[in-house]
C-alpha cells in the first residue's frame, strides 16, 4: 500500500507580497497615488493615462484608496458634459469623495469651470466642485462660472474638510439657493479654511461670497472678499456657525436685505481681527449685521458703507477699532468711532490679493493692539511697524499695516583729487565746487590779475584783459 505525503510550499517573502498585492487589485482596493492632468478637454472614458483629463483624474482618484494627489498645468479646464445631480462626476460637476490635493499653476493660469458656451457666453451647467465627506485641499487655481441652480454652492459645495490656498472663486452663482461661490454645509462638523484667496464677483439668493452653515467650521485668512451680491442677506459673508476672519478685506459686496459686508444669523458666532471692512451696502447693517449677539471686533476697521449703515445689531469690542459713522456702538479701549479711516482704493498693494491701502495721516496708523496684531499683515508685511514715523513700532488698525519708509540710496562722491598749489593769490586748483561757488571765486581771483574766464558748465576759455 503506497503512502502519500503532503507537500508543503514555501512561498518566499517577495512571492507572499506580490500576491498580497495581486489578491488586493483584484478585490478592488489599490493605494495612493499621483495623477497629472494632461488635456483640458473634458472627457471620461474611465481611464486616467498618459490621456488623462481633470474629469479623468477625478474618477481615478475617487478610486484610488488613500489621500492621492494632483497636478493640474496651465490652461482652461471647461466641465462642458451637461447633467446634474449624480455624484461620481460622470457629468455636470466635480464630484470629490476621498481625500485629495489639488495643485495648479496659479490662478491666473490654472481655470478650472463648469460651463455651456457653444450657444455664445459661457452658462453654467452645474457647480465646479461639489466636496463629499474627504478632506481636500485646493491651491493655486482660478474656480468660475459654476451655478448650482436650486442647490446651494455655485463654486464649491463642502460636506467635508475644505482647505483653499491662493485661489480665486469668481463670477459663480447659485440662482434660488445659497452660497455664490463657497456653501459650507456644516452637518457633522464640516469645515472650510480660506487662504490668500480672492472670492469676488458671485452671486446667489444669500451669502453671495461664502455661507457657513450651522454648526460648520470657516477659518478666513488674508484673503479678499469682494464684489458680490445677494438679493437677500449676507452679500460678502452669510454666517450661521461658528466663523473667524483674520487680516482680510471685505469690500464692495451687496446685499438687497441685510449684512452688505457681513451677515450674522441667529446660530452664528464670528470674530474679526485686524479686518478692513469697506465699501459694502445694505438695506440694514451695510457693513456688518448681526442677528445672534455673536458678533467680535478687534484691531478691525467697518467704513465707508454705502447703504445701510456700518453696523447693525449689538457689536461687541474687544479694543482698538474704528468705524466712520458710529453705528457699531464702538466704546473699547483704543476704539474710533465715527472717524474716517482715510482708506485708499481697493487695489493691488503688494502680497497676492488686492487690499484698501492706508493713506497719509490716517488714524488708523499705529493705533491697533500690538497683543493681538499678527505677525504680518494680509500682503505679507511684518507688523508691527513704525508707520507714522514717531520711532515706535505699533500694530496699525485694519488688514494693511503701513511700512516705515525705505533709506535711500547712498550718495555716491566722486574725489575732485589732490588740490594743487596755484599761483600766488590764487586759490589751489580743484578747491570749491563748480557753479556758483568755486567758478565765481577763481573768476575774481584771475580778475585781480587781468585774466577773464569765458565759457559755461565747467569748460573754462581763459583770455588776457588788454591792459
Amino acid at each position: 500500500m503506497k503512502a502519500y505525503l503532503p507537500v508543503v510550499f514555501v512561498l518566499s517573502l517577495a512571492a507572499t507580497a506580490a500576491l498580497i498585492l495581486a489578491v488586493a487589485t483584484n478585490t478592488g482596493q489599490s493605494q495612493a497615488a499621483a495623477f497629472t492632468v494632461t488635456k483640458t478637454a473634458d472627457t471620461a472614458d474611465g481611464t486616467c493615462d498618459s490621456d488623462c483629463s481633470l474629469r479623468e483624474a477625478i474618477i481615478a482618484a475617487n478610486a484610488a484608496v488613500g489621500a492621492d494627489t494632483m497636478t493640474v498645468p496651465a490652461g482652461t479646464y471647461t466641465l462642458s458634459i451637461a447633467g446634474t445631480d449624480e455624484d461620481a462626476s460622470a457629468t455636470g460637476d466635480l464630484d470629490i469623495t476621498d481625500d485629495l490635493t489639488i495643485t495648479g499653476a496659479g490662478a491666473a493660469g490654472t481655470i478650472v469651470e463648469a460651463c455651456d458656451s457653444s450657444g455664445g457666453p459661457c452658462s453654467g451647467i452645474d457647480r465646479v466642485f461639489e466636496i463629499w465627506t474627504s478632506t481636500v485641499e485646493i491651491s493655486r487655481v482660478a474656480i468660475r462660472n459654476g451655478n448650482s441652480g436650486t442647490d446651494a454652492g455655485g463654486g464649491i459645495s463642502n460636506f467635508g474638510e475644505l482647505a483653499l490656498n491662493e485661489s480665486t472663486v469668481t463670477a459663480n452663482e447659485s440662482t434660488t439657493n445659497c452660497g455664490g461661490g463657497i456653501y459650507s454645509y456644516g452637518g457633522g462638523g464640516d469645515s472650510a479654511t480660506i487662504t490668500n484667496s480672492t472670492i469676488s464677483g458671485n452671486s446667489a439668493v444669500c451669502s453671495a461670497g461664502i455661507g457657513n452653515q450651522s454648526p460648520g467650521v470657516v477659518t478666513i485668512v488674508d484673503s479678499t472678499i469682494s464684489g458680490n451680491t445677494a438679493s437677500g442677506s449676507g452679500g460678502g459673508v452669510d454666517n450661521r456657525g461658528t466663523m473667524t476672519i483674520t487680516n482680510s478685506t471685505i469690500s464692495d459686496n451687496t446685499s438687497g436685505l441685510e449684512g452688505g459686508g457681513i451677515w450674522n444669523g441667529v446660530t452664528g458666532d464670528v470674530v474679526l481681527t485686524n479686518v478692513t471692512v469697506s465699501g459694502n451696502t445694505a438695506t440694514t447693517g451695510g457693513g456688518i449685521r448681526d442677528d445672534a449677539d455673536g458678533v467680535t471686533l478687534e484691531n478691525t476697521i467697518v467704513a465707508n458703507s454705502t447703504a445701510g449703515g456700518d453696523c447693525s445689531g449689538t457689536i461687541t469690542s474687544s479694543g482698538n477699532n474704528l468705524d466712520s459713522d458710529g453705528t457699531c456702538g464702538l466704546a473699547g479701549a483704543g476704539d474710533l468711532p465715527s472717524t474716517d479711516p482715510l482708506l485708499g482704493p481697493l487695489a493691488d498693494n503688494g502680497g497676492p490679493t488686492q487690499t484698501h491701502a492706508l493713506l497719509d495721516g490716517s488714524p488708523a496708523i499705529d493705533a491697533g493692539d500690538d497683543a493681538a496684531c499678527p505677525a504680518t499683515d494680509q500682503r505679507g508685511e511684518a507688523r508691527p511697524a513704525d508707520g507714522d514715523g514717531d520711532g515706535t513700532a505699533v500694530c496699525d488698525v485694519g488688514a494693511f499695516e503701513v511700512q516705515p519708509p525705505q533709506p535711500g540710496p547712498t550718495p555716491t562722491v566722486t574725489p575732485t583729487g589732490t588740490p594743487t598749489k596755484g599761483p600766488s593769490g590764487l586759490p589751489p586748483t580743484g578747491a570749491g565746487e563748480p557753479g556758483a561757488g568755486g567758478t565765481e571765486a577763481l573768476a575774481v581771483a584771475l580778475a585781480g590779475i587781468g585774466v577773464a574766464i569765458l565759457g559755461a558748465g565747467g569748460l573754462l576759455a581763459v583770455t588776457r584783459r588788454r591792459r
